[in-house]
């Protein structure tokens, strides 16, 4: 479970991050064997939230899932972190240090692995740390319109999949306990959109979080590096430019873009296949044929209008070819207004289309309704906010 930091005023300014539980020590909990458990065991993240020492720092907290709690008892704080709301604290470190605490609300299956690890740094230190942060966040920032080789995708997703996704799915793309295996998986395997859609929004209501704050160029290489890796051999290959048309409600049709042959050398380049054409970024996500189907409805409404209707029956045509697979319903809704009007209109959208595949031969035991998830600001515009996702089960 991450905790995700972003510096909203003062120096650090811009900064943003995510702070997960150290791979190793997942591990190491994973194993069932803590003998050589370290001191900070089950406390060391791979990014601190850093503050300078005798500065007021306040702490606006909300949570996109479920509710969880900022605390950290040495600077007596505490605030829960809810959805839908914003709420504020604030801390003043007196020395320097590392002062450690946890999210003090039981929030779920993964609350023993949400540590808060705050450094506490001298006011030239801090402003050096500041100035690198800053340096390291320009250098990351890449064209979104480069076109990548799948060779070098896969050694860019190596390195982001190590850094924020190893921790839960493992090194070895297998999973723990209810964590999902990667290898072999029907999602990793199946539709590309279907992956596209999954990394940027989550899933199951948070049980696997947003990756969108990620770089479009990060979440094309670890999508195509997860497709690419262990015994996943699809060849598949996914832009930053189909990102940035993903963020936009454009996902690519069926797989993504197959992967470009590597450069021949000169002396056979005369016979040299060409290298496949890219799938364009701004396929539109209406003309799918094989999921993850996408139902949009009028703002405040909930019956299906002529273009939902057909995207409804396209995807139980779709469905009823594949006898044997579970289907999910995943209503969204938007951050504004009265969250419980936004998820009773969410529920009801997603019954009409249940209602859609069941007039169209689905059997009504295949489909699972899931909870509303919210739309957060960033990710698409209010069309987002007012569809229903026809999807594979897990």
């Amino acid at each position: 479970m991450e905790v995700g930091y972003d510096y909203l005023s003062g120096e650090g300014e811009g900064l943003s991050y995510i702070s997960t539980l150290d791979t190793a020590q997942r591990q190491m909990s994973n194993s069932g064997d803590v003998s050589q458990a370290p001191v900070d065991y089950l406390f060391k993240v791979d990014n601190p939230l850093v503050v300078p020492v005798n500065k007021k720092v306040r702490v606006i907290t909300t949570a996109n899932d479920v509710i969880h709690s900022f605390m950290v008892p040495a600077f007596g704080v505490k605030q829960d972190a809810i959805p839908g709301f914003v709420r504020d604290t604030w801390f003043r470190a007196e020395k320097t240090g590392d002062y450690y605490g946890q999210c003090a609300e039981l929030c779920g299956k993964e609350h023993a692995y949400m540590p808060i690890h705050v450094k506490v740094l001298s006011a030239e230190d801090y402003s050096k740390w500041v100035a690198e942060e800053k340096k390291k966040s320009e250098a990351k920032k890449d064209d979104p319109n480069k076109v990548w080789v799948l060779t070098d995708l896969v050694a860019r997703g190596e390195k982001v999949y190590a850094a924020n996704c190893a921790a839960c799915h493992q090194a070895n793309g297998k999973g723990a306990g209810p964590i999902k295996a990667l290898d072999g998986s029907p999602v990793v395997l199946g539709p590309t959109a279907d992956m596209m859609h999954t990394v940027l929004e989550g899933r199951a209501n948070g049980a696997m979080p947003a990756w969108k704050q990620l770089s479009d160029t990060d979440l094309a290489a670890v999508v195509t590096y997860t497709k690419n890796h262990w015994s996943n051999k699809t060849g598949t290959l996914v832009q930053p430019a189909q990102f940035v048309a993903a963020r936009g409600g454009k996902f690519p049709e069926g797989g993504g873009a197959p992967a470009p042959a590597a450069a021949a050398p000169a002396a056979d380049s005369a016979s040299a296949a060409p290298a496949p054409a890219a799938v364009p970024a701004s396929a539109d996500v209406t003309a799918q044929a094989n999921g993850p189907f996408q139902i949009f409805f009028e703002t405040g409404k909930s019956e299906l209008g002529p273009e939902a209707q057909a995207e409804a029956k396209r995807a139980a045509d779709f469905w009823n070819a594949h006898k044997d697979g579970k289907i999910a319903l995943s209503g969204f809704v938007d951050s504004t207004g009265s969250a419980d009007a936004n998820a009773e209109l969410a529920k009801k959208r997603a019954q009409a289309v249940a209602k859609v595949l069941t007039d169209n031969g689905v059997a009504a035991d295949r489909i699972e309704l899931r909870k509303p998830e919210t739309v957060t600001a960033g990710v698409g515009d209010d069309r987002q906010a007012r569809r229903v996702d026809v999807l594979a089960a897990q």
